[in-house]
């Protein structure tokens, strides 16, 4: 009788012990937490045709590094248009997740992203890339406030993936429209 308790005393003691080393290790050394979204306003550069030119992309692309973000387009006219700078940090696919696009008056809006390189045919011009999105091989990443798969589809979520070597940088090209609104907003997660 005298053995069971005193082998009862051991095991509360040793589990007061392992709860008290797991609650130590927890405070010291946190499960890591998510990063926190970044917010961008995007403006389109000028210069009407002469706007996919480098010298006028690289005046108002905003770089940004792999993570999550959420994109303002001020809109200029009908449409919000502007441009993001992405250089890769190591070779591999990555994928570009366009969601949650929003026009404030609630009303139905829609653009697309484009993976844009400079030409190397010609050095005044960035050209659209051909990427593997949700509906096949496209030069863009269609998205919308609603799914809409007639024609050439658009998705709430849409994503392409598109392989880009260690270094390289692409452009991420922004159109996007909603019917009487100054501005639409969407989030952009780059993995």
């Amino acid at each position: 009788m005298k053995r069971e308790k005193t082998f009862g005393k051991f095991l509360v003691g040793v589990l007061s012990f392992a709860l008290a080393f797991a609650l130590t290790f927890s405070f010291v050394s946190p499960m890591p937490v998510e990063a926190k979204t970044k917010s961008i306003t995007l403006k389109a550069p000028k210069g009407g045709n002469k706007m996919f030119w480098p010298k006028n992309v690289n005046k108002t692309a905003k770089a940004v590094k792999k993570g999550s973000y959420h994109i303002t387009t001020v809109k200029n006219g009908y449409t919000g248009e502007g441009f993001l700078k992405f250089t890769a940090p190591k070779t591999k696919t990555y994928t570009f997740t366009v969601s949650n696009l929003y026009a404030p008056n609630d009303e139905y809006a829609n653009g697309y992203l484009a993976i844009m390189k400079k030409n190397f045919s010609s050095s005044v011009v960035i050209s659209f890339q051909d990427v593997k999105t949700k509906s096949g091989k496209k030069n863009s990443i269609n998205f919308a406030t609603e799914d809409q798969l007639d024609g050439d589809p658009y998705y709430k979520v849409a994503y392409g993936k598109y392989k880009i070597k260690k270094g390289e940088t692409v452009y991420l090209y922004f159109s996007a429209s909603g019917t009487n609104s100054d501005a639409v907003t969407l989030d952009l997660n780059i993995k």
